[in-house]
């Protein structure tokens, strides 16, 4: 861009250098010199294969279809990835759940302990019954289904958008043609003004003139096609990605599902508060006595305040240090026993030397 205006500087500058000669004669302006400049600029400038002649109104419609000609091979190559993705997604966990078996297997152990042979056979079942409910969804009908007719609409809609953008660069080379006989005709004339033709040469304006008028017929003609019915054609295409988004859409829903409905037959879903209250439950006691080793406890600073017997939540004993950032949190050190206020969420309410405030649940042990 900064070479086509440096051209258009030290093009003015050079017609400016020359208006005496060619613009002022015995005193009068030559309008017809004048009024040629914007073409005279014209010719003067490269476009790179590009037209100089705009059209606004199709400029806007180019833009919006070659975003949507990219959307739309971007939604089939998602559709190709999540065909091949889904499929191997179920042999994979059969895989795993193979893998799994042979690990769990209780007649290779080397213990024989009846505890051990249990649980191995415990985890083995588990995965058998994994595998057999993994590779009884059988997907891969409705996905091909689906890809025979969704998908295949989808690519007749683009061999459809392969055209108008071949009708597009023809429209450009109609136009450059136009251009680059308007440039002709346009030096011709100027040339025939100022008498610098020979005979031949003004007899061959009349043949450029006609070649004109057809080449601006030409791309007259298609340019007002693409111009009429570019937007319906926007407008169809649009409709029909947004109905092949919600099917794709109850597609994906669909797969999960019955994934998700094959995988509770063999561990129920439960909640992510019910899991940790239940990992608690079981490990609490030891997490306790790991805490009474005298490796761990021997240099723990213990606030040996007088306990307070009416607390109605009890106390707890803060596991880390904890400096309070917001206004109202509770600041205390690695040691201290906290009053426990109120227990809702991750953040208690708790009181330690009369101050309150609020404390991360996961700082501190309960007592």
């Amino acid at each position: 861009m900064n070479q086509e205006l440096n051209k258009i500087s030290t093009q003015l500058s050079k017609t400016l250098k020359l208006v005496d000669e060619k613009f002022i004669k015995n005193n009068k302006l030559e309008w017809r010199q004048i009024k040629r400049t914007p073409q005279f600029l014209k010719q003067k400038i490269n476009y790179a294969g590009n037209s100089y002649t705009s059209d606004e109104e199709f400029n806007t419609l180019e833009a919006h279809f070659k975003i949507q000609e990219l959307g739309l091979h971007s939604l089939q190559d998602e559709l190709k990835s999540f065909a091949s993705a889904a499929i191997e997604t179920l042999r994979g966990s059969e895989h795993v759940a193979q893998g799994f078996q042979n690990l769990a297997d209780p007649y290779s152990n080397f213990k024989n302990s009846t505890n051990t042979i249990d649980e191995a056979y415990d985890a083995w079942t588990r995965g058998s019954k994994y595998k057999h409910l993994i590779s009884s969804i059988n997907f891969a009908n409705k996905l091909n289904l689906f890809m025979s007719m969704e998908f295949k609409k989808l690519e007749e809609v683009g061999n459809i958008s392969k055209q108008v953008s071949k009708k597009i660069a023809t429209r450009l080379v109609f136009l450059l043609d136009y251009d680059k006989l308007y440039n002709e005709y346009e030096t011709l004339c100027e040339r025939q003004e100022r008498n610098e033709l020979s005979l031949k040469q003004s007899n061959g304006i009349y043949s450029l003139k006609r070649k004109l008028e057809d080449s601006k017929i030409k791309y007259d003609s298609i340019n007002g096609i693409l111009k009429a019915c570019l937007p319906k054609f926007l407008h169809y295409v649009k409709q029909i990605i947004n109905a092949f988004y919600i099917k794709y859409t109850l597609l994906n829903y669909e797969f999960y599902s019955v994934i998700v409905a094959k995988l509770t037959k063999v561990q129920p879903v439960e909640e992510s508060a019910t899991i940790i209250s239940s990992f608690k439950q079981k490990n609490d006691p030891l997490f306790n006595d790991i805490e009474q080793l005298s490796i761990i406890a021997f240099n723990r600073p213990i606030d040996y305040a007088k306990p307070i017997f009416e607390a109605n939540l009890g106390f707890c004993y803060a596991l880390y240090d904890f400096h309070g950032v917001e206004p109202g949190d509770l600041s205390f050190k690695k040691g201290n026993r906290i009053k426990i206020l109120e227990r809702t969420g991750d953040w208690w309410q708790g009181e330690i030397k009369g101050k309150q405030g609020l404390f991360p649940s996961n700082y501190v042990k309960l007592e």
